[in-house]
């Protein structure tokens, strides 16, 4: 879904969130990115995992895939990469979960914005919105996914900028740990913000706004980061 709806839609509901972590797929089930060697091969096409890889674990081998899960088992069972990455999501709903040799924690791999959740967009002049959104949203992940979604908009990110957020909400409280990422692996700026669930959009512009504030102290704009 992208940053900015269209004029015409709006986000009418959000369905209780899969797991929001990234995997790590491989053939064999003892690896781990704990005991990776020299020259491992993993395989990614997002710019925030290539970013997390080279940062964490920069004497590894980051190479892109591309193609649907199926394909990308497929390149991997050959022998073409070691590893693959992907949404912990997606690989359990295809029902490949056996491939799932590790679940990444959050707090170094933190997931993508909205990561995990599905979104039910309609047209702002759909009849019966009320209703709909009564029967299909799950509340905890729509302010999850509002908060995430709004650090998103304040640092002006996207699809093709490697930023990354996580918002969990506990009782009466929305947390918020959010940041960027450079892709050559140098730079990893993040923040946590918390406030009351009401306030769950203000929890996000602050996370955006602290990062603004830690790139400028870098002397870095939102466009370096974009690809």
């Amino acid at each position: 879904m992208p940053a900015s709806l269209h004029e015409e839609l709006e986000l009418l509901a959000c369905l209780k969130r899969e797991d929001p972590r990234d995997a790590l797929l491989a053939a064999k089930p003892e690896v781990s990115l704990e005991n990776v060697t020299q020259n491992w091969v993993v395989g990614t096409s997002s710019l925030r995992r290539t970013a997390f890889l080279k940062y964490y674990l920069p004497h590894i081998v980051v190479k892109n895939i591309r193609g649907n899960i199926d394909t990308r088992l497929e390149k991997m069972m050959n022998g073409d990469y070691d590893a693959i990455l992907l949404a912990c999501a997606g690989v359990k709903r295809m029902g490949l979960e056996k491939y799932i040799v590790q679940k990444l924690n959050v707090n170094t791999f933190t997931p993508a914005v909205a990561q995990g959740a599905i979104a039910v967009v309609c047209r702002k002049d759909l009849p019966r919105k009320e209703a709909l959104r009564k029967a299909l949203n799950h509340i905890p992940t729509e302010l999850a996914v509002s908060c995430e979604r709004q650090f998103l908009h304040t640092v002006a990110g996207g699809c093709s900028i490697p930023v990354f957020g996580l918002a969990t909400v506990t009782g009466n409280t929305i947390g918020l740990t959010a940041g960027i990422a450079d892709t050559n692996g140098k730079l990893l700026l993040r923040t946590y913000q918390e406030g009351p669930l009401q306030e769950a959009l203000k929890v996000g512009r602050l996370a955006g706004e602290d990062v603004q504030k830690k790139m400028e102290a870098h002397n870095l704009t939102i466009t370096m980061f974009n690809h």
